[in-house]
């Protein structure tokens, strides 16, 4: 059954009748910032690009829930978008169901509340690094967040499946700018560059030039 892994993630708390599956293609948005909150959302398989005003507030990878931050704060319509970065699987769970199960599973609900908190955590920690970093060093803090958020290792190396286009858009940066800063990393035997992906070969000096001070950086 394809939402199997949902319900076995969720101890079956959810009746079945009200989950729903959806397939969404790269760039489709699941819902805008202004949208009614009728359904939450969970990340079954792809990732997520949650933007607000137009600045990426975080990534969301898979099994993750979307919406929780509006729905804790009581809000009846989505403080921010959700966009597919690749094809994504959704699950839907109609509100009053998700209402009923929050009500009645204090231990799911202890889980989404420490989720929501984590969540207010990396949003101001995210608002910091764009108003306290340079431009160079948004594009490390970008890489080096997704690499220490479950990222495939192949030979100790780190594989992100994003574009130099992609990663100026979400740190909004200029799509030159970026192109031509990852290309001094890669100069710098940190990373190699490809149409579709980076590979990250040097974590660990990737990770000291967030810290180096300077007109360089």
């Amino acid at each position: 059954m394809e939402v199997q892994e949902f319900f076995e993630l969720t101890k079956h708390a959810f009746n079945k009748e009200a989950v729903h599956v959806h397939h969404y293609k790269k760039g489709e948005y699941l819902f805008t910032k202004g949208h009614e909150i009728e359904e939450m959302y969970f990340l079954l398989e792809g990732e997520l690009a949650i933007e607000k005003n137009k600045q990426l507030i975080w990534i969301a990878k898979k099994n993750e829930f979307i919406g929780i931050c509006s729905y804790f704060i009581g809000e009846n319509n989505f403080a921010y978008s959700a966009k597919a970065n690749f094809d994504s699987k959704i699950i839907t769970i109609e509100k009053k169901e998700f209402d009923r199960v929050v009500q009645d599973n204090s231990d799911l609900r202890n889980d989404l509340m420490q989720l929501f908190c984590q969540r207010i955590d990396y949003t101001l920690s995210n608002i910091k690094v764009f108003s306290d970093l340079s431009r160079k060093k948004r594009i490390i803090d970008f890489l080096v967040r997704n690499i220490e958020s479950n990222q495939k290792v192949i030979n100790q190396n780190y594989e992100l499946h994003y574009s130099s286009t992609q990663i100026a858009e979400f740190v909004h940066i200029p799509k030159y700018f970026t192109l031509k800063f990852l290309k001094e990393l890669q100069a710098k035997n940190i990373l190699k560059l490809s149409s579709k992906n980076i590979t990250i070969t040097d974590f660990k000096g990737l990770k000291l030039l967030l810290t180096l001070k300077g007109v360089n950086l």
